[in-house]
């Protein structure tokens, strides 16, 4: 009973750290340096017309490369903290320079399968929009905001072998409330 507790003990603690190390990698991503970029994150804004203070916002993401890349197609808009989501949103009030914004979205969404999964060509993107409030409640004020995609948030999902596990951080967009 002992040893057989032992050996649990230890596979338990390996899995662990194993998995620690794959959520660490994933989540910090690795920097890229311009010769090395292979996507590109593009993100736009129009006003919802008819809803006073409400931004659509339009996200990109680019095969900027000259090889097809594998990347989660899925795109779907979360919190940084959460892990079933590639997209997620930094908002930052200029003077103060902090995230800010309040939450408002509880959700709970599946893993991606590998459905979710497929490849980019070279030149060909993949889009998605969403209602900026539908995620965020913000005061009066100026903001910008930045999407970011990481196509492997989840630390417990079996990913392909070549899908891009970098971060991907857009341009930062000005919005206004009044």
């Amino acid at each position: 009973m002992v040893k057989t507790l032992s050996i649990f003990i230890f596979l338990f603690y390996s899995c662990q750290i194993q998995s620690t190390e794959k959520h660490t990698q994933a989540s910090s991503g690795k920097s890229i340096s311009m010769e090395e970029k292979e996507l590109e994150l593009q993100l736009h804004a129009t006003s919802i017309e008819g809803m006073r203070n409400s931004y659509e916002l339009e996200i990109s993401l680019v095969n900027i490369s000259e090889k097809e890349l594998i990347v989660n197609k899925r795109l779907s808009m979360g919190y940084l903290e959460d892990h079933n989501r590639e997209l997620y949103v930094e908002i930052i009030n200029p003077q103060e320079r902090e995230n800010t914004g309040i939450k408002t979205r509880l959700y709970e969404r599946h893993p991606p399968t590998y459905e979710d999964f497929g490849t980019l060509k070279a030149g060909d993107f993949i889009h998605t929009t969403f209602n900026l409030f539908d995620w965020w409640e913000l005061p009066k004020g100026k903001f910008q905001v930045k999407v970011y995609y990481h196509g492997t948030s989840n630390p417990y999902v079996q990913y392909p072998d070549l899908i891009i596990k970098d971060t991907i951080e857009s341009n930062w967009l000005e919005i206004e409330m009044d």
